[in-house]
């Protein structure tokens, strides 16, 4: 139910910027102080700015500071399967006294948190649980605790009462650290101007730029060749316009070049746009799941397919009776078809009635037998 956390994910691989200077440093005061320094500790941020990097790396410096503390880390979504799931095997106590034995509670988007009462009610007494034992509590989301869509109110007085931090998009001086830091990782080296143009350029979080710094070190292993400002360029799509800023950051200026293309940017926009549908439609599928399962129900993902046919391959009724020849042989009868099964169907039963000696004999009491029904309605099928 747990997972573990990602040991690459420390205080020591994340890069500190302007941007992210304030949530670090709350992150490092409660780690090194669980529960007496800011409780709830709240992150906040854009998806792929660091808000799970940086909530791990709190669990680790707690553990390295004293390992002997009880450290949890999971998703909102692993939560609520195993409250419903406890739920469900009648084990519900015993699942709220494990989270409130835990020294520090690491929760990680709790956006999902809408539309969802009783979860919310959990989560507040949980909170109110750990602050009263002096146990720390560290929750991140995309937003603030007010713009949360349906949120109780209590829950929100309870994770504002704490501190609220965000994490903002990293500035021109932030990024080409990041990219140097993640080159010295994997061991490439670009020529001078190269990473300065990639960080010149408009990302909305550090994914993309993740994403840039990918395909320039791809590009550079399949043709065994340096890559140069003006390739790199050519490469992620850049204007010529998109040359590096560094004059302008250090002078104060923007610091953000012309960026992408047109046709680069509407991509950007469709792609975010598109994302964010599928996560809703995703989150909405999940809650459902989850809800069906806590009454009881069992849920299951269908497959995907893994040989799809192809739009050729498909063929309707209608044009396979165009392709084949219309004999008689290759035309259905629909109507003997039916005309069977009835005639089954009151045998069977006629069979299962008491004082019937065979199928299709009169019950006493009726008045016409089996033998003046199919006089009565067969001739007319068989005519259709």
């Amino acid at each position: 139910m747990t997972t573990a956390l990602h040991p690459k994910y420390s205080f020591d691989t994340f890069v500190v910027g302007a941007a992210n200077r304030l949530a670090v440093t709350a992150g490092r005061t409660v780690a090194e102080n669980p529960g007496t320094a800011y409780n709830p500790l709240f992150i906040y941020s854009g998806s792929g700015l660091g808000k799970t990097h940086l909530l791990m790396a709190v669990g680790h410096a707690a553990k390295k500071a004293a390992p002997a503390l009880s450290i949890e880390y999971l998703t909102l979504d692993e939560w609520v399967e195993a409250f419903h799931a406890a739920i469900a095997a009648g084990q519900g106590d015993a699942f709220r006294r494990r989270f409130q034995n835990v020294d520090v509670l690491l929760v990680d988007d709790v956006q999902f948190l809408t539309n969802r009462k009783e979860m919310q009610s959990e989560l507040l007494r949980l909170t109110e649980a750990l602050q009263t034992a002096g146990r720390q509590i560290v929750l991140t989301s995309d937003r603030p605790p007010p713009q949360i869509a349906d949120l109780d109110e209590r829950l929100i007085s309870r994770l504002s009462g704490g501190l609220v931090v965000d994490i903002g998009v990293p500035d021109y001086e932030t990024r080409v650290a990041i990219l140097r830091r993640k080159s010295e990782e994997r061991g490439v080296r670009f020529d001078p101007g190269v990473l300065e143009t990639v960080a010149g350029a408009e990302f909305a979080n550090v994914r993309e730029l993740m994403g840039a710094l990918n395909r320039l070190v791809a590009f550079q292993a399949v043709n065994e060749a340096s890559v140069t400002p003006e390739t790199a360029k050519r490469i992620l799509g850049l204007s010529p316009a998109a040359a590096p800023v560094a004059a302008a950051a250090s002078s104060g200026g923007p610091g953000r070049p012309g960026g992408a293309d047109e046709f680069g940017a509407f991509l950007a926009d469709v792609t975010v746009t598109v994302g964010k549908a599928v996560e809703a439609w995703r989150a909405r599928v999940t809650e459902a799941m989850l809800r069906w399962e806590g009454e009881g129900y069992r849920t299951q993902r269908l497959p995907p397919r893994s040989t799809p046919r192809s739009p050729s391959s498909r063929t309707t009724w209608s044009d396979s009776r165009r392709s084949s020849p219309k004999s008689p042989s290759s035309i259905p009868r629909p109507r003997a078809t039916a005309y069977s099964a009835i005639r089954s169907a009151w045998v069977k039963r006629s069979r299962r009635r008491p004082g019937c000696a065979r199928a299709g004999r009169r019950r006493p009491g009726r008045r016409r037998p089996f033998r003046s029904w199919r006089s009565r309605w067969g001739p007319r099928m068989r005519s259709r």
